[in-house]
């Protein structure tokens, strides 16, 4: 059967329909790289949104259940609540649509904390992640922190494995638990 006799019994909504599937699929399949990623620090909404895309992304690839939300939750209200200056959350947004976070939060006088760092599945391998984890860091350094501090779940490989790739000078410390301690100690 030819294409063009399946389109010919179409109406013309479903060929504008048609089209603009195929017009979608189009810009799905485009190369990546010349679409710009955006970064940009919190503003009012983005916090909600955070806690539920760590809650929609952990449940959906590690199997976490809802105390990860209030986990999150938890921590994000004390972020907001005692912010100073030298703490600050980020938002990559790709295509006009969220694609990652991170923060840089206080975790002692010389130690800041690399946390909610997260990046959409679709959103991945185009180095957003790098990007936010960049901005995290030059600010940690540009606010007198001498490391950052990165503390994850050892199942979470992937994370370690980036982490203490030799290109993001991370280090990980051994722990006697199922967690893993990671720092990255700031040229001075």
């Amino acid at each position: 059967m030819h294409i063009a006799s399946l389109i010919e019994t179409l109406t013309p909504e479903e060929k504008s329909d048609l089209v603009s599937a195929m017009t979608r699929i189009e810009e799905i399949l485009k190369p990546k790289e010349g679409w710009i990623v955006t970064i940009r620090s919190h503003k009012p909404g983005d916090i909600g949104y955070i806690i539920h895309r760590h809650g929609v992304i952990y449940a959906r690839e590690y199997g976490f259940n809802s105390d990860f939300d209030a986990y999150v939750a938890r921590g994000m209200a004390d972020f907001i609540e005692n912010k100073t200056p030298e703490q600050n959350l980020w938002i990559a947004e790709w295509r006009d649509h969220f694609a990652g976070s991170v923060a840089i939060v206080r975790h002692d006088a010389h130690t800041a904390q690399l946390r909610w760092l997260i990046v959409e599945s679709e959103a991945r391998q185009r180095g957003i992640g790098k990007q936010l984890v960049n901005q995290a860091v030059r600010f940690a350094a540009d606010n007198g922190y001498r490391s950052v501090l990165l503390w994850t779940i050892d199942f979470l490989g992937m994370i370690i494995t980036w982490a203490t790739h030799e290109e993001t000078r991370f280090r990980a410390l051994p722990t006697d638990c199922n967690f893993s301690v990671i720092f990255y100690v700031l040229k001075k």
